[in-house]
């Protein structure tokens, strides 16, 4: 249903840093990156970053709440401490949690912008 999500950041190269680290840990590749925009994606780019001033960005209105798909509960918890180490803050520790889909497990982390950020995995069901 939805081909890509976007989103503003304030210092590209900043962003760069954080959400190399963090997205890899997803098996998310950077597909591009020029002086405005880095797009990052699985197969298709479906994750852009853009250059903008702060008027667009969490600090100065409601966050945006992201959930980026994991393959295992390792990822889950990858992820987290690679935002932690990258200078992101802990909304959630990893841990299991009902979830409209069943029981899932999820962390939950602010990124350096002030976005939340979640990785989820909803284990086989058996």
């Amino acid at each position: 249903m939805i081909d890509y999500v976007s989103v503003y950041i304030t210092d590209i190269e900043e962003a760069a840093g954080f959400y190399n680290a963090v997205l890899a840990t997803l098996s998310y590749k950077q597909y591009a990156k020029y002086s405005d925009i880095i797009a990052y994606g699985k197969g298709n780019i479906n994750f852009i970053l853009t250059l903008s001033n702060t008027h667009y960005c969490p600090q100065n209105s409601n966050p945006i709440h992201i959930a980026f798909s994991a393959a295992n509960m390792q990822q889950v918890d990858d992820f987290h401490n690679t935002a932690l180490i990258h200078g992101g803050k802990t909304e959630r520790k990893p841990a299991f949690r009902e979830h409209p889909c069943g029981e899932v497990y999820t962390t939950g982390v602010q990124d350096i912008f002030g976005y939340k950020l979640e990785a989820v995995y909803k284990y086989p069901k058996g």
